[in-house]
């Protein structure tokens, strides 16, 4: 089969903007759960843990614990629980080889190891289904990262102040990129 490089530079494109995105939300999380680790209602959970499902574990507990993130309870779940609904796509996005199969379809494929099992997955759909993930992430991503670093400022603000400029403006420079990316 000959690969339309058109249709492949489009894929390759959309592929990109969704890890981007994505990648902006997995870094919020892993801020937010660093900087409270250091705050005395969580220290007893231990250090951050490696890894962005761990992390999202570790915020969900956050989320549960009494402490000052336990506030914004019900904006940051509602907010997780969309994210969650684009973890399959994030692991095949990430880790698979993508394979145009026309000028409308692409496939990913990719070796996954899933509770004691090893087994090729494979995700396929039409080219307007990646454009349509890269596109509804976006928003989501964006107003995630942003109350990151709101709930950075207001509960850390004091009692990490340099470092919460640093995440602040991480999280600005963040958003400022994600922005670039909007399809033209």
């Amino acid at each position: 089969m000959k690969v339309d490089i058109e249709v492949a530079n489009k894929a390759i494109y959309w592929r990109g903007l969704f890890i981007t995105r994505y990648a902006a939300f997995e870094f919020a999380i892993a801020e937010l759960v660093s900087r409270a680790f250091l705050h005395q209602a969580y220290k007893h959970l231990g250090h951050p843990p490696f890894g962005p499902v761990k992390k999202f574990r570790r915020l969900n507990q956050f989320i549960g614990l009494p402490g000052p993130i336990a506030n914004y309870r019900s904006d940051l779940q509602v907010r997780l629980d969309d994210f969650a609904l684009y973890g399959d796509h994030r692991g095949f996005m990430a880790h698979a080889i993508m394979v145009p199969r026309s000028s409308k379809d692409i496939a990913f494929k990719m070796y996954d190891h899933c509770e004691g099992v090893y087994s090729v997955g494979e995700l396929q759909f039409e080219m307007e289904h990646l454009e349509k993930l890269a596109t509804s992430i976006r928003d989501i991503s964006i107003n995630f990262t942003s109350m990151v670093g709101k709930i950075c400022d207001d509960t850390f603000g004091r009692m990490l102040a340099s470092f919460i400029r640093i995440a602040a403006v991480q999280t600005r420079v963040t958003q400022g990129f994600i922005a670039c990316f909007d399809p033209p």
